[in-house]
């Protein structure tokens, strides 16, 4: 295993409008560290849910610890948040955010600035973190590089050199990149005392149960040890503790700065949903309630029609969202 030393720890995410490249940028700083000199194929390795594969969109948050370069005894580590673009998972991203102390602020070099990318900026400008300018697709014979510099520069108020310019899918300037994350983004905060963690995203596993994400802010978290959630009071014992990289590694010990709250969830559409049959009430019950475990953004509500019988009004965040997880 690679020593750890917190001041070379990165935690940031990517950020930008639905289809300007997050995780195909993802895929080739990938390529760079964990998966250097394999032979597999890189594309969309973070979108693991198979919704996400088929429709070509992020849906979930999903984290994984990068090492740069991967060669050295004591690389950086670089916790990346990968994030959706879609408005409807608006709640994802700012979670991700919380966990975070900088950003890659990715736009299309075709389109320029849309309006995701105002939003996301809102949003990590409101949490103080650095943000890292990126213009990608720059291969493209449409790129507009003049436009698309112009509005990063009235936007951030920046520098033209504070720009990165990068193609995500042929992997040019990518390694540029890799070192401007180290000099731009601020070393991860390391404070000894007491465990304080954020958790920013959980998903249900059939095998483990509930297995969720953290960020650690001061202490340290260690396999059999005894930790109380502050909200419910309740305290539960570390099973197993590990980081994603981005298969599974597990770990018996992990330091504060490895991976106050959220903004209150308003939905936005609302429906009424019910079994196909009023007999299978229950295991229609467990499935909606496992997909909130995953999802705390779906609202759910018991009610009982006369006709259909007991189901939920469910609430969603738009008709995107409630799409996915009447799939799901």
């Amino acid at each position: 295993l690679k020593k750890i030393n917190p001041a070379k720890i990165r935690n940031f995410s990517i950020i930008a409008h639905i289809d300007h490249g997050k995780s195909t940028l993802a895929d080739r700083l990938l390529e760079k560290t964990n998966l250097k000199n394999s032979s597999k194929s890189f594309e969309r390795i973070l979108d693991s849910l198979s919704l996400e594969q088929e429709k070509g969109i992020t849906i979930k948050l999903n984290a994984v610890q990068l090492y740069y370069p991967p060669e050295s005894p004591e690389p950086y580590i670089f916790n990346l948040i990968d994030t959706p673009g879609h408005v409807d998972f608006m709640y994802e991203v700012s979670r991700s955010l919380a966990a975070c102390e900088g950003v890659i602020l990715l736009v299309d070099a075709t389109k320029g600035i849309q309006a995701q990318t105002l939003a996301y900026y809102e949003v990590a400008k409101n949490l103080e973190l650095k943000i890292l300018p990126v213009i990608n697709k720059i291969d493209l014979p449409s790129a507009q590089l003049t436009t698309t510099k112009t509005q990063l520069i009235e936007l951030l108020n920046c520098q033209e050199s504070d720009i990165c310019l990068i193609s995500a899918k042929t992997g040019k300037n990518v390694d540029l990149l890799l070192e401007n994350i180290i000099k731009i983004i601020p070393k991860a905060t390391f404070r000894e005392g007491l465990l304080c963690a954020l958790i920013f995203d959980l998903f249900y596993s059939r095998y483990y149960g509930v297995v969720i994400y953290v960020r650690i802010f001061e202490g340290e978290l260690a396999k059999g040890q005894k930790v109380k959630f502050h909200s419910s009071q309740k305290i539960y014992q570390v099973e197993r503790l590990g980081v994603k990289t981005p298969k599974e590694i597990l770990k018996k010990k992990l330091i504060a700065g490895e991976i106050e709250g959220y903004q209150e969830i308003k939905p936005n559409v609302y429906s009424n949903l019910y079994p196909g049959d009023s007999s299978q009430y229950k295991e229609f019950k467990k499935a909606l309630e496992e997909l909130q475990i995953q999802d705390s953004s779906l609202s759910l509500e018991s009610i009982d029609s006369q006709l259909l019988g007991p189901g939920f009004r469910c609430g969603f965040l738009g008709l995107l969202h409630r799409e996915i997880i009447c799939e799901r």
